[in-house]
């Protein structure tokens, strides 16, 4: 493996390992990133909206306040917070 291809000198690097393993972007959740030109931070660590965690095939609405959690034990989000979360990393157009 090459060391990072460094393709401008600001104070954001733009790195590629040209890896054929891929790539891991963050060593940390403290590690600053973003992506498209967003302002980098840190991963988010904190939820808003309540615990409820609607079940596979539930015909429970979804409200406001509706959490998920992926299937996977840990943080649970709100849609907001999804979307706040995507646009802050810059995957979607504030």
């Amino acid at each position: 493996m090459t060391g990072p291809q460094i393709i401008n000198t600001t104070l954001q690097q733009e790195t590629s390992w040209q890896s054929p393993g891929g790539e891991i972007i963050g060593a940390s959740a403290t590690d600053l990133v973003s992506f498209y030109g967003a302002t980098p931070v840190a991963q988010n660590t904190n939820a808003g909206g309540n615990t409820h965690t609607p079940s596979a095939g539930a015909t429970t609405a979804v409200n406001v306040n509706t959490t998920f959690d992926g299937g996977i034990t840990g943080i649970n989000y709100t849609i907001g917070d999804l979307v706040t979360i995507l646009k802050t990393n810059g995957f979607i157009k504030t």
